[in-house]
């Protein structure tokens, strides 16, 4: 292996530790994204948001190509210290340290449509929809004060470098409409208007989802103008998921715009 990979240093390692917790997280402004794939998508798509890759000699050796212009940033480990201070299980060769993403406040375009998450505290489904917003052209998600931590390892990994792209903004229901400039909130909801025929005339709405296993909390439904429901056609399935459902009621509304 070339040697001018150093070794990481105990500050390092205790830094990665630190970075569990969601104040530390946030007080540093940086983020642990694990696994392979995840690295090497950061690595291609924002690079200039890396602090520090740090890897087993295995991983560099294989990577030197993509390493060519980090050399500065990456760390050799061990496997087994590796594994000590990886946050998923899945975690053997590669970590990196990327700072929370900056976004430019120029003015933009009215949106034409928006995702508020209201109190889900899965991070899976929480990183999948952040993946999924960012595929369907939406460059912004609001989540309540009540919602996961965005920057949390699960999180990330669901979402992939979607979290780089993606500007995720904690704020209170009651501000939704003045925030995203949209006048009209539509929730998720079982017994809600089916989304089929509802969604025929094209308007700006934010789409509302609700808690995992309680669905919209009582202040937001106040505030919803109507509700929507994704029709069933099965005998015995109760719901969505929904990361499911969010994906559904983006693909549908992208196709009226």
């Amino acid at each position: 292996m070339d040697r001018k990979y150093i070794r990481i240093t105990k500050a390092e390692i205790n830094l990665i530790k630190n970075l569990r917790n969601k104040n530390v997280r946030h007080e540093e402004r940086t983020f642990v994204a694990e696994g392979s794939r995840l690295v090497l998508d950061i690595i291609k798509s924002k690079p200039s948001d890396l602090r520090l890759i740090v890897a087993t000699e295995d991983w560099i050796t294989g990577q030197g190509a993509n390493l060519s212009h980090f050399s500065d940033l990456v760390r050799e480990i061990s496997p087994s210290q590796l594994q000590s201070v990886a946050s998923l299980k899945s975690t053997e060769e590669v970590l990196s340290l990327v700072q929370f993403p900056s976004f430019t406040t120029e003015d933009k375009p009215p949106k034409q449509f928006a995702l508020y998450l209201d109190g889900l505290t899965d991070p899976g489904n929480v990183g999948t929809l952040i993946r999924t917003a960012d595929w369907f052209g939406l460059d912004e998600i609001m989540l309540s004060p009540n919602s996961v931590d965005v920057f949390n390892s699960k999180t990330v990994q669901a979402s992939m470098s979607s979290i780089c792209r993606v500007k995720t903004t904690i704020i209170p229901p009651d501000e939704i409409k003045c925030y995203s400039g949209i006048s009209k909130l539509v929730g998720a909801d079982i017994n809600g208007k089916n989304l089929w025929p509802v969604s025929q005339n094209w308007e700006p709405v934010v789409i509302c989802l609700g808690n995992e296993a309680h669905g919209l909390s009582e202040p937001l439904r106040a505030l919803c103008d109507e509700f929507w429901s994704i029709p069933s056609y099965s005998l015995g399935a109760e719901s969505l998921n929904v990361a499911i459902s969010g994906a559904i009621m983006m693909a549908h509304w992208k196709s009226k715009m």
